[in-house]
């Protein structure tokens, strides 16, 4: 082909073919989402890992009512406690405890020997008698606190523990009381007893030799006259506290008071005689010496609600409870002045 014929067939237009028109057949597609694109469709899991997550978002188990409250009054109580520990603990240190007294005892045959007379006289005086009177006071008492409250809502759980423990304190105060009317009759009996024991304990504290000490039939009568007063007023109270019983929570916590005062009373007893002490000196000084008479009053006290042991405890640590308190009197008296007092 010559150059001519090349130049005329550039310079010659390309046709185009006529655009198509659009039909059914034609129309483009809409493309699939195929894997990889985005806004890819969510696959449904299937039905056993739908039931799995459900299983793990359902909440706990929640605790009844009535043992969450019980849980808040525990901690409450443990808070009380450590407050008691500390307000008391400095003043424990001070004074003598029970197993100094225990040692005492331990340490002198002829003591032990007396104390072992307090404790069987004591049992078989009272322990016959405290089953008939506790239960005429159960039969008396029959219908106090039979009935408790019906739990229909939050108030009523929160009123049943309360409710419950004031039933406890209740019966604990009577069976006290029932200890310590036929206790109070073996201790007006024995009082001899327990002067020679305090006496021997003045002796052993002040370093001096143990002397020994006869038993006197007219010593004895002047023991028990001198008893009577204290075991008036132990009875007198008891009296009181049974009354006061009977009134809800804030009769409970007075019979109490009441019940340490009386123990306090009787341990000391032998050492309010031995420095000539009158009925009204013998209050004003448990009142001026409260920590005193809380120290030596307690234990007896609760002791006293325990049923059933409660004679056979009491009659057994009788001797400790009363050496103890001799030491802790003649403290204070040697300090001259008042440690104890609250």
């Amino acid at each position: 082909m010559t150059n001519e014929e090349l130049k005329s067939k550039e310079q010659t237009p390309v046709e185009t073919p006529p655009a198509e028109e659009e039909s059914i057949l034609n129309r483009p597609r809409p493309k699939l989402n195929m894997a990889g694109q985005k806004n890819p469709q969510k696959k449904l899991p299937e039905k056993a890992v739908i039931e799995e997550k459900k299983v793990t978002a359902e909440e706990p188990p929640r605790k009844p009512q009535s043992e969450i409250i019980m849980e808040k009054a525990l901690e409450i109580w443990n808070m009380i406690m450590e407050l008691l520990k500390k307000v008391f603990a400095e003043r424990l240190k001070t004074g003598y405890g029970l197993k100094d007294a225990g040692k005492m005892i331990i340490s002198n045959s002829r003591m032990m020997t007396i104390s072992l007379v307090l404790i069987l006289i004591t049992i078989f005086i009272s322990i016959f008698l405290y089953h008939y009177i506790y239960s005429g006071f159960s039969t008396l008492l029959v219908s106090f606190y039979s009935k408790p409250p019906a739990l229909d809502g939050l108030l009523d759980y929160l009123y049943y523990p309360l409710w419950a423990l004031t039933k406890l304190a209740f019966h604990a105060v009577i069976i006290s009381i029932s200890f310590f009317i036929p206790f109070i009759l073996a201790y007006i009996l024995t009082s001899p007893v327990q002067s020679m024991i305090r006496y021997m304990a003045d002796d052993m504290f002040l370093g001096k030799t143990v002397e020994n000490t006869d038993f006197s039939f007219e010593d004895a009568v002047e023991d028990i006259k001198q008893t009577l007063p204290s075991a008036g007023i132990a009875l007198g109270a008891l009296f009181a506290a049974f009354f006061l019983n009977l009134i809800a929570v804030i009769g409970q916590i007075s019979a109490f008071v009441i019940i340490i005062a009386i123990s306090a009373l009787l341990v000391n007893e032998m050492s309010f005689r031995k420095y000539g002490f009158d009925p009204k000196k013998k209050l004003v000084w448990m009142k001026d010496h409260s920590f005193h008479c809380l120290r030596t009053g307690s234990l007896p006290s609760f002791l006293s609600a325990l049923p059933l042991i409660n004679n056979v405890i009491i009659a057994f640590l009788m001797p400790l409870f009363i050496v103890h308190a001799a030491l802790n009197f003649e403290q204070t008296f040697k300090e001259g002045k008042d440690n104890h007092a609250i």
